[in-house]
């Protein structure tokens, strides 16, 4: 299923399409879900997509968002974070906060498109089978500090992504166990960080 919208918001917003667990409940059926904003991905509290019974999860936008300074935790099994259709967010209309963005899955795909993320003081990426980067694209957290927790860092043949900040970036090795690589999975793939 794919579900597109101007904004797309979790746990709150009033434009676009806004989603909280109840919402999401209701689309368990979906073998895979892609959300697509042509703007932002706005968050005003936690997200599990497991827990609504979600397996494989897109987020296609420009831009992840956070409101206020809470934390946010976004949970899925798989989930890819892409920017297919090349949208691009007022940066004027975005929001300055502080929390923690936490992403937590089994497999974390970095896929194609610019991605940026804004509201947040820290992002962490944690996968505990995998983070893969697939496709050409970048994501870049501004001032944000990044921390990537997985086992295996690797991308698909050809892939070119890059992770940006001007903050901290830490790289620990997660808990889990890492997905058997392909072995075509690296070749000629560039991953900068």
């Amino acid at each position: 299923i794919t579900l597109s919208g101007g904004r797309v918001g979790f746990g709150g917003g009033s434009e676009g399409l806004v989603f909280d667990q109840r919402a999401l409940a209701q689309l368990a059926n979906a073998e895979r879900l892609r959300l697509r904003s042509y703007t932002s991905m706005d968050f005003h509290g936690d997200i599990d997509f497991g827990r609504a019974g979600l397996g494989n999860v897109t987020l296609d936008a420009a831009t992840l968002a956070g409101y206020g300074n809470a934390s946010v935790v976004l949970r899925a099994q798989g989930l890819t974070l892409e920017n297919s259709v090349a949208a691009v967010a007022d940066a004027a209309a975005l929001p300055v906060g502080t929390g923690t963005l936490a992403i937590r899955a089994d497999e974390l795909v970095l896929g194609t498109g610019d991605k940026s993320v804004q509201g947040f003081g820290q992002l962490e990426l944690a996968a505990t089978r995998r983070i893969l980067g697939e496709g050409s694209g970048s994501l870049d957290a501004g001032a944000a500090d990044i921390r990537l927790a997985t086992p295996l860092l690797t991308a698909r043949a050809a892939a070119t992504q890059a992770l940006r900040t001007t903050g901290l970036l830490a790289l620990a090795g997660g808990q889990g166990a890492a997905t058997e690589a392909d072995p075509a999975d690296g070749q000629g793939a560039r991953l900068t960080l």
